[in-house]
């Protein structure tokens, strides 16, 4: 049986990130955020963070879209 929900948390704290997912037992996450700004490449990391301590999550799969690859290649 498939379904989706979408679920929201606040990306700036980790913890919550986890309470949400395991609390509506997520085992799949898609993050779609544009990484055009250094404040959603921080909540993309606090995703990855409060993903990894989900009991529930079996997948995830990071955004990449925004990203400059030229310039991320000269850093």
């Amino acid at each position: 049986d498939w379904s989706s929900d979408v679920c929201s948390s606040d990306l700036a704290v980790p913890a919550t990130i986890t309470a949400v997912l395991e609390g509506n037992r997520v085992d799949t996450v898609i993050s779609c955020l544009h990484l055009n700004s250094k404040e959603a490449s921080d909540a993309q990391l606090n995703l990855i963070e409060g993903v990894s301590k989900a009991s529930t999550v079996e997948r995830f799969a990071p955004s990449e879209f925004g990203l400059d690859y030229l310039e991320v290649a000269n850093v």
